[in-house]
């Protein structure tokens, strides 16, 4: 399926005539999947403005997922379900932080910088890199209950990073009573195990969910091989494993996270080929809240929260037998630790029939109390040769690879949601935050919806976002300036939406102006140094349908066109602009057929080509098959790749390498991979 016949297939569901959802009987709708087209258009978001409402009167442009959406689809990670939000390409990618997928919003090239990832309301990005992928490598969807994204900035009540998107996942609650396990295996020896467990008794709560993953990676062959070590030969092996406890007591709620991930032999970072590489990282994550009900029109929510990220690698970066290393080959990488401390407090306040007051504070502490290289030679003692360390050791004695600063974050913001009558709404607000390594940032936002019907929805929003610098970017030993300011972005957006029966879609027209946008550039005397050196200009179009024809199908399909995505970076003749990473065209299709106790998911991605790697457009498509023996107990098979779609990531920066003149940047991906399993819900 080429990219116009995805766009053929959006138009052709735009102007499908609707009476045909009118016949459908609603006692049939009800058996249909866990929600209905109907009851999905009723569900309600808090990440726009603080407060409930539908998608369709959300003063921001928002997608969302529930969870019988994300289990028919078949999807356990995060990356791979963001694909199907109009305006969102997900990267893979290895060169900047090792093996990560990087979320470009509408064109965004921050690459994993410029959209914030939220756990419950609570701020995944870090302030060393300002991105979340960095220690959140795979984020697991076994207990999400649903996942809201901002399509556009949302600086206006999240600060910093809420740039491009954001993400919010939320997980289940002890109230929501959910108790299954899963067990899956497929081709080369994966195997996953799941499980929900939660109990609620008076004021008393308790949610437990737990997941391990592990395979030993797809075989690929003539790859670029730097060194020569492997022959061009390599797995992708990858394990880990999550753990979360939630525990409620009334209305204060105590959560905590461990999440470990590793991944081996691989391409990481801009290293060769070896079975030795590894990269490893761990989050842990604490949060306590507490809402609490002030009188008949008030209610204030606080909360208090911290992180604390590991990152342990090493690569291959040098051949051994030779002066500067006499023995083995030299493997380094990074022995890194990130924490970050945070508190807010905010109110809702019904402050009149016509007007929802919600403001509020909050204060982030981070810092890196370790930034350094490890490696099996210590290259900071002394000329060549370097002394041998037998195995990769963590080198404290040498330079930090960023100085050792603590950033500090103190924000105040204020929203009035204006009911004007029946038909209007104006949402405005404001954001104002201090920072104590770069400049002050004020934030504001507009939101103005006219419902000009039961069926017809009009919004026109304006926002403007900003992006701090991170740590690595002011304090980095190689090119850091403490000097620079935060990026900063304003927007305008029209959309319309039409719901109808059990037939829905939306068109978004959206206008981005980013400004001082920070990168590292080269200096006459042959060193790089980060600067506010870019500027971007995104213009675009984004429709989205879902259409239910009868009781047994549901249709869902996004298209977006990005009519121009320039930016001003000054680049090395024949190195891609940034903006050259991504397709200007690509969109989604889900198919989603249910008979009897089956239910078969058809879901597919296409990008067009993007000027940075020449190869056509790219068509994934997956299959999730579910068969329900009984109301407890389900079999799955899912092929992911159906397919076998031989594509490539794109190598960013410098690439891998160079042969014959040429950047190497193909990053070959997955093929078809088959898995199958069960659930057990008790």
């Amino acid at each position: 399926m080429k990219v116009p016949r995805l766009l053929t297939l959006t138009t052709l569901g735009l102007s499908v005539n609707s009476a045909l959802a009118g016949q459908i009987n609603q006692e049939e709708l009800d058996r249909l999947l866990d929600m209905t087209l109907e009851q999905l258009m009723q569900v309600t978001v808090t990440i726009a403005s603080k407060t409930e409402q539908t998608v369709a009167q959300a003063p921001s442009s928002v997608t969302v997922f529930t969870r019988s959406q994300i289990d028919a689809l078949g999807m356990t990670k995060l990356d791979e379900l963001l694909n199907y939000i109009a305006g969102t390409q997900i990267l893979f990618d290895v060169v900047p932080n090792g093996p990560s997928s990087h979320t470009s919003v509408r064109g965004s090239v921050g690459f994993g910088n410029d959209v914030l990832y939220q756990l419950n309301g609570r701020r995944l990005n870090n302030y060393h890199s300002n991105a979340a992928n960095m220690i959140y490598r795979h984020i697991s969807l076994h207990n999400v209950e649903k996942i809201e994204v901002i399509r556009g900035p949302g600086s206006a009540l999240y600060g910093s990073g809420a740039f491009a998107g954001v993400v919010n996942i939320i997980t289940t609650e002890a109230d929501q009573k959910r108790n299954e396990v899963t067990m899956e295996a497929g081709e080369n020896q994966s195997l996953r195990a799941a499980a929900n467990v939660s109990h609620h008794t008076g004021e008393w709560g308790l949610a437990i969910s737990a997941q391990t993953i592990s395979d030993e990676g797809q075989s690929y062959s003539g790859l670029y091989d730097r060194f020569n070590r492997t022959g061009g030969n390599a797995h992708d092996p990858q394990r880990g494993h999550d753990l979360m406890l939630t525990a409620n007591y009334g209305n204060l709620k105590f959560s905590v996270l461990n999440s470990v991930y590793k991944t081996e032999d691989y391409y990481l970072f801009r290293g060769g080929l070896s079975p030795r590489n590894y990269l490893e990282t761990e989050a842990t994550l604490f949060d306590l809240s507490y809402q609490h009900k002030i009188g008949t029109a008030l209610k204030g929510h606080y909360r208090l929260g911290m992180q604390h990220g590991k990152i342990d690698g090493a690569t291959l970066s040098g051949l051994g037998n030779s002066v500067p290393f006499p023995q083995d080959d030299v493997f380094a990488g990074p022995d890194f630790e990130h924490d970050m401390r945070n508190g807010e407090a905010y109110w809702v306040w019904e402050a009149h029939p016509a007007h929802t007051l919600t403001f509020g504070f909050n204060r982030e502490e981070a810092d890196s109390p370790r930034a350094y290289t490890q490696s099996n030679y210590d290259v900071f003692k002394g000329p060549p040769p370097f002394p041998y360390l037998t195995t990769v050791t963590p080198l404290p004695s040498g330079k930090r690879l960023v100085a050792d600063e603590k950033m500090v974050i103190n924000g105040l913001f204020a929203q009035d949601e204006w009911r004007i009558n029946d038909t209007w709404y104006l949402t405005t607000g404001l954001r104002y935050d201090d920072y104590n390594l770069s400049d002050s940032v004020f934030s504001p936002r507009a939101a103005l919806v006219y419902r000009a019907n039961e069926l017809e929805v009009f919004k026109l929003l304006y926002g403007q976002a900003f992006n701090a610098p991170s740590l690595t970017a002011l304090y980095s030993t190689t090119g850091g300036n403490p000097n620079i300011q935060p990026t900063t972005l304003r927007s305008w957006e029209f959309v319309w939406w039409h719901e109808q029966d059990h037939f829905r879609n939306g068109l978004t027209f959206f206008y981005n102006e980013v400004n001082d946008a920070i990168a590292l550039v080269p200096t006459t005397s042959g060193s790089f140094l980060t600067v506010n050196a870019d500027e971007q200009k995104t213009s675009g179009l984004e429709l989205e349908a879902t259409w239910q024809p009868t009781i047994n199908w549901r249709i869902s399909t996004n298209y977006t066109h990005l009519f121009k995505n320039r930016t001003s970076l000054p680049v090395v003749a024949g190195t891609p602009r940034p903006e050259d990473w991504l397709a200007n065209r690509f969109g989604s299709i889900i198919v989603n057929y249910q008979y009897d106790k089956w239910n078969f998911n058809l879901n597919g991605i296409l990008h067009a080509e993007a000027k940075a790697l020449p190869q056509g457009a790219t068509t994934v498509f997956n299959l999730m098959s579910i068969y329900h023996y009984t109301p407890a107990l389900e079999f799955f098979v899912n092929v992911k790749n159906l397919f076998d779609e031989d594509y490539d990531a794109i190598a960013t920066g410098n690439g891998l390498g160079v042969v014959n003149g040429q950047v190497v940047r193909e990053l070959p991906c997955r093929g078809r991979w088959f898995y199958a399993g069960l659930k057990y819900s008790f």
